[in-house]
């Protein structure tokens, strides 16, 4: 199989009868612009059948917050084939190149949302932690209605909206996309969408706001929540306030957990609810799933970025990676398996080699991404993933590699 860049003039049809044959894009002219947007802001590689693109991969650079630092990230945001490109490993292959590609440019971390669990661990990606999302009735938060009416936000304000997404409040785990092409091409995608918020501050610069999306037909909703951005306590509760305004009309809304805040904390008898409302089209309800995946593509550089003063652990890590299989032999990245020497203190590190004197822990480079990253224990891991070493060890990192649980807190 061989691939190459996107071109617009050659591709633009393609792409968009790929789109259509998934089921992403409806032929009208709305959804042909986003997709145009979207094109322009990624970077995109195809593979041809029967001499036209027929399966491509697109990536947007980002970074990935690790405790205090932040790394630069590659994000896969869409893999796709059309009908006659299915089931021949194409879209593996051109995916393992395009993480290569972005790996050899600086890429520490690799990120994707996923259509279902299995797939991509053929390439090394792990599980993110579980992302909760609960669908409330908005009379039932707990917060005052808003005191004062939000402004309305369009495709005009892109640009400020996308740096205010930027400025969130940071978390262990966030997910950044760098360029604000993204928010335009989502907004212009959607065009029942719209976007609430406030302008504070002496350069009134879009301060936060809620960005929703019918998710149901009629005026009583259910919305989706697709973003929100805020920085400070009172800026989410006022947000909420705003949600709260629509309940005379709307009678739900789905929102994810934000940045590891439970919503069942805000929501006023939540079991009440629940039967209440249950087998109805607003069934008040959480629903716990983990539908994206990472990877480490720069193993020194991100275990550097964990600083855990007093940690103390040392060992060997045999590390599997099986992106390796599915490369061309001469590719200038590999991924990261192989021996190393890890460390994590107040100053940790990685490096290639063995040290007799060291325990040994065995994983492939999906399990420890999940453990680097925070999200399961090894003790966990060592039961439902691929990650093994003496029993000393596991208690010694189940004890002292202690991280926030990561939250992405962004959807691609």
């Amino acid at each position: 199989m061989e691939s190459r860049d996107f071109d617009p003039g050659r591709d633009a049809d393609a792409m968009c009868r790929i789109w259509r044959e998934i089921g992403w894009l409806e032929d009208k002219k709305s959804h042909r612009e986003s997709l145009s947007l979207y094109l322009e802001a990624c970077r995109t590689r195809v593979c041809e059948v029967h001499g036209e693109a027929e399966i491509a991969v697109s990536t947007l650079p980002g970074t990935m917050r690790v405790l205090d630092q932040e790394l630069p990230l590659s994000v896969v945001a869409g893999v796709y084939a059309g009908r006659v490109g299915r089931q021949q490993g194409h879209a593996t292959t051109l995916t393992a190149e395009c993480v290569a590609r972005d790996a050899v440019e600086g890429a520490a971390v690799s990120t994707l949302g996923i259509f279902d669990s299995g797939f991509y661990d053929r390439l090394g990606f792990g599980l993110a932690p579980l992302g909760r999302s609960a669908t409330i009735d908005p009379r039932s938060l707990k917060v005052p209605r808003a005191t004062r009416p939000p402004l309305r936000f369009g495709l005009d304000d892109a640009e400020a909206l996308h740096a205010c997404h930027l400025a969130r409040r940071p978390i262990h785990g966030q997910v950044k996309i760098s360029d604000a092409r993204r928010i335009r091409y989502e907004m212009n995608f959607n065009e029942e969408a719209f976007v609430l918020g406030y302008r504070d501050g002496s350069d009134d610069a879009i301060s936060h706001f809620i960005a929703l999306s019918p998710d149901g037909k009629g005026e009583h909703g259910p919305y989706l929540v697709w973003i929100i951005s805020w920085s400070t306590r009172e800026q989410f509760l006022e947000l909420l306030g705003v949600l709260k305004s629509l309940g005379d009309q709307v009678h739900g809304f789905r929102i994810q957990d934000q940045q590891g805040i439970s919503m069942q904390d805000l929501v006023d008898r939540p079991f009440t609810w629940y039967r209440v409302t249950r087998d109805s089209p607003f069934q008040k309800r959480t629903l716990a799933l983990s539908s994206m995946q990472n990877r480490i593509c720069d193993l020194p550089r991100c275990v550097e970025a964990v600083s855990l003063p007093g940690a103390d652990l040392a060992f060997n890590l045999q590390l599997s990676d099986p992106i390796a299989d599915h490369l061309p032999g001469d590719s200038a990245w590999r991924g990261v398996g192989g021996d190393w020497i890890v460390r994590f203190d107040a100053t940790s590190s990685a490096r290639p080699g063995r040290d007799d004197d060291l325990p040994t822990l065995e994983a492939d480079v999906g399990a420890f991404t999940r453990l680097w990253l925070g999200g399961q224990p090894a003790g966990n891991l060592s039961i439902s993933a691929n990650l093994r070493g003496p029993a000393e060890l596991i208690d010694a990192l189940d004890r002292r590699y202690l991280l926030p649980t990561p939250r992405i807190d962004d959807n691609y």
